[in-house]
């Protein structure tokens, strides 16, 4: 890890890759957290600002896989701790990994998810204090497969669940534990498939979808939302 104080805001000497992901900031007391890829080291970075001090701490994570292309998914504080979703890629091959940094930002853990082709990962965490993830793995040209893993604070696996009906491969999922120890989800939805016709909407033709589970994960309703412009 290499540790770099700066009193500027912006380091003109380093070239940074930011994800167009929003999940890739989080707020700690008075620090505003952001997760970066950085395309000079093929590593990943954290910048670290004190909203009172407006003082910056970068955090860098050098060579994760060699020669590879660093993706930033998402990021998550909890605890004092820093969760991570990043990939990397070169080619055909691929490495998916989740991060646990400790309250230094040094990494504690670091577990693989699987080495598929995996994008639009998030994170969140439930009232029971465990660590919910949802991975967009691709299935076919269109489509994806969204695959739910619940971890212990130690990213010990305790649930995973998969879903493939009509997720369409544009989505940009989310998933929450509901207080029945169901699960709330969303995604796009493909219309087309689900229907087998097209609609013409301003949502078209992928609308975002809501999708209640169980704790078995079996769906209990569906809502997606549909707008037309008339005018």
């Amino acid at each position: 890890v290499r540790n770099n104080f700066t009193s500027d805001l912006c380091d003109s000497s380093s070239i940074f890759y930011y994800s167009s992901n929003s999940n890739c900031f989080d707020k700690k007391d008075t620090d505003l957290v952001a997760l970066y890829s950085d395309g000079e080291t093929k590593g990943f970075g954290i910048f670290v600002h004190n909203i009172h001090s407006d003082s910056l701490l970068q955090f860098q994570y050098d060579g994760l896989v060699e020669n590879r292309t660093p993706i930033s998914n998402a990021l998550k504080l909890f605890n004092n701790k820093a969760y991570l979703l990043l990939n990397s890629q070169d080619g055909s091959s691929h490495i998916n990994e989740l991060w646990l940094l400790d309250e230094n930002y040094e990494i504690e853990h670091r577990e693989m998810l699987s080495d598929q082709r995996l994008s639009r990962m998030n994170i969140s965490f439930t009232k029971d204090s465990t660590l919910l993830i949802i991975l967009s793995k691709w299935k076919s040209i269109r489509g994806r497969e969204i695959i739910v893993q619940e971890y212990d604070l130690n990213l010990n696996l305790l649930k995973t669940f998969s879903f493939d009906e009509d997720v369409n491969r544009s989505s940009s999922p989310n998933a929450y534990k509901t207080e029945d120890g169901g699960y709330m989800c969303s995604w796009a939805l493909d219309y087309e498939s689900r229907f087998g016709k097209p609609f013409f909407i301003d949502t078209f033709p992928y609308p975002p979808a809501i999708v209640k589970f169980d704790s078995a994960f079996q769906v209990e309703w569906e809502y997606f939302f549909i707008e037309r412009n008339f005018t």
